[in-house]
């Protein structure tokens, strides 16, 4: 196969995991997604010793390698992805993960499909060997690291980063960062696109550095939609700066003390205070009638600006929200 046919693979196979409502981000979750499989089994090298009281050597003996293996039961379509949990140097580095990864090419790029039960190095020819080895490499190096995901990290990305936000090891993140500075001179592709549409991702604003919903089109706090940026999420990222804005006290959107009187005797399902009038409801202010998104979703109680349209808030007119940039209202995490 070509690269851009494993790629392709690479993709449906994320796809797949995706579509079945699981959540993708870097790292990836490769062990998951093996185990999405149902004819794949997912084991350490521990649990297989302990399942088949063998030694550590007898264990490598077994497997023909320190990495991992896979074996295929042709007659019933199951394969068995062991992988070595044992060694600290495999484990910690995270190369365990890359030889999950390197298994699961070769099951799903269809290399057992000429009935090996083991893809041997002693009985393949030298040639048959390499192709396959190397192809289910390039299935590992495109499903571990996505270039157009980690592109729109939005940091400058050097063999540290890729170690940290994809866990794979320092060896690997550096021959990953050699091939990603290659890609970087070029437009994004289909392939790219496709990636970038099934990773989970938060926005921020740049402007007021706060995180948005996905479905704004402009953040409440301050109105602007120029400034907001994609990041995809990862557990590894620091969002410096963010900010959170103080929440005023309300119970499903509904303010539970008023902000004007002080009021705490709030009517249940009242939409104003019944001593002073004020509004317990944050809503657009799109003309006199709120725009038809708005309607159909909640304005944030911290809400100056809709979301949707950017026209200002009740609160924002009312006074009862002040300025974004008003220090009193922000609060970092």
């Amino acid at each position: 196969m070509n690269k851009k046919q494993i790629k392709q693979v690479v993709l449906d196979t994320l796809t797949q995991y995706h579509n079945l409502g699981n959540e993708l981000q870097l790292p990836v979750p490769i062990k998951k997604i093996a185990k999405s499989y149902s004819n794949i089994r997912v084991i350490p090298y521990s649990k297989f010793i302990e399942d088949n009281n063998f030694t550590l050597e007898e264990m490598y003996q077994y497997a023909g390698s320190k990495d991992g293996f896979t074996d295929f039961n042709a007659k019933l379509g199951l394969y068995l992805i062991c992988y070595n949990d044992i060694d600290p140097n495999i484990k910690f580095s995270y190369r365990y993960r890359w030889n999950i990864a390197h298994e699961l090419g070769h099951v799903l790029l269809n290399h057992h499909s000429n009935i090996k039960t083991r893809l041997f190095r002693n009985k393949l020819k030298l040639w048959e060997y390499k192709i396959l080895e190397d192809e289910a490499d390039w299935f590992a190096s495109y499903i571990l690291v996505p270039y157009a995901v980690l592109n729109e990290t939005h940091c400058k990305i050097e063999p540290s980063q890729i170690h940290e936000y994809c866990n794979i090891s320092s060896e690997a993140s550096k021959y990953r960062y050699s091939d990603f500075n290659k890609w970087q001179n070029k437009l994004y592709d289909r392939y790219d696109w496709e990636m970038l549409k099934i990773f989970s991702f938060c926005k921020v604003c740049e402007n007021c550095k706060v995180l948005l919903l996905d479905s704004y089109n402009y953040c409440p706090i301050c109105g602007h939609n120029k400034n907001i940026k994609k990041y995809y999420k990862n557990p590894s990222r620091k969002f410096e700066d963010i900010m959170k804005y103080t929440q005023l006290e309300n119970k499903n959107g509904v303010l539970t003390r008023c902000p004007v009187c002080d009021n705490e005797e709030i009517v249940e399902d009242a939409e104003f205070c019944h001593i002073c009038g004020t509004p317990l409801i944050n809503k657009c202010l799109n003309g006199d009638v709120q725009c038809s998104q708005a309607t159909k979703s909640n304005i944030p109680i911290n809400a100056r600006y809709c979301p949707y349209c950017s026209s200002i808030t009740t609160f924002k007119e009312r006074g009862i929200l002040k300025d974004w940039n008003d220090t009193e209202y922000d609060t970092p995490f």
